[in-house]
């Protein structure tokens, strides 16, 4: 009987740590960057979604990406207000460096990366200066699989003007000042 009492919370204990090895086996570690979470476009500018999709080296298996959802959301703009009367959409996301090219899914293997693209809004009217919005896009590793995840990202867009950098001010004030002072040689010269 002592021999028994033991024996059985050692087994327990081995079966324990085994299911929890296993457990842990299974796992899938991923992450998903984005260049940017929170961006300025001009009213004409086209926006591009993309990003890098990491499957950490300790997983044991490869990373399934098979499908996803987005939604635009906050701010002024709507998905109503978004789609056919500001922006077209043009999913990439079957194109060559897309998540589904050749309408496969993706499928990344331990200790890899792959950075993609999955759409562009191209503006039909410009958006008016200070509107704002967000983007939200869901990626699910073996959707409806025994194994299901998902990663979510947003990004927040503000509409700015179009303002001229620094040194294209300075470039054309440069210009400026030779065209006035060749401009006031010339005449000296010419009198």
């Amino acid at each position: 009987m002592k021999n028994c009492r033991t024996a059985l919370p050692r087994i327990f204990g081995v079966l324990i740590i085994l299911l929890f090895t296993q457990m842990a086996h299974a796992a899938i570690i991923w992450d998903w960057s984005f260049p940017e979470e929170n961006i300025t476009l001009t009213p004409t500018e086209t926006f591009y979604i993309g990003g890098t999709l990491s499957n950490h080296i300790s997983s044991t298996e490869n990373l399934r990406i098979n499908a996803y959802s987005w939604w635009i959301s906050g701010g002024d703009l709507g998905n109503n207000d978004f789609f056919g009367d500001v922006y077209t959409y043009n999913s990439t996301a079957s194109s060559p460096g897309g998540l589904f090219y050749n309408n496969q899914p993706t499928n990344i293997a331990p200790g890899s990366d792959y950075t993609f693209s999955i759409a562009n809004f191209i503006p039909i009217v410009p958006p008016a200066i200070g509107t704002e919005f967000s983007w939200t896009l869901q990626l699910f590793h073996d959707f409806d699989g025994p194994s299901e995840q998902s990663l979510t990202r947003t990004i927040s867009a503000t509409i700015i003007s179009a303002i001229p950098a620094p040194s294209s001010i300075l470039l054309m004030l440069a210009g400026i000042i030779f065209w006035i002072a060749t401009k006031r040689k010339y005449e000296a010269h010419n009198k």
